[in-house]
């Protein structure tokens, strides 16, 4: 099984990740995010490219994209792309 990074599992999940008094859509946001970064930590691959592509995209057209996603959250977006994504990160196209 995948263990999460701890310094960005510390981080967004632990003080400011899962509390009782998260709305369930909260929840259900925290678990999109610590999914992508789980699969951004993976090694390269259709999982590892896709979620690369989800936190790098910058739409807001979906209701879990991944700016609304922290939007609900109150997480600053920015900061968790520089956190998860290597510096000059491109992910390859999807297919």
């Amino acid at each position: 099984m995948y263990e999460r990074d701890s310094v960005v599992s510390d981080h967004f999940f632990g003080r400011m990740g899962w509390r009782p008094s998260r709305l369930p859509s909260q929840r259900l946001a925290l678990a999109i995010l610590q999914d992508a970064i789980e699969c951004v930590r993976k090694e390269p691959g259709i999982e590892h490219a896709a979620a690369a592509q989800w936190i790098m995209a910058r739409d807001r057209d979906h209701l879990f994209s991944f700016e609304n996603v922290c939007e609900l959250l109150d997480f600053n977006a920015e900061a968790i792309r520089c956190k998860v994504l290597p510096r000059g990160h491109q992910p390859k196209p999807v297919k």
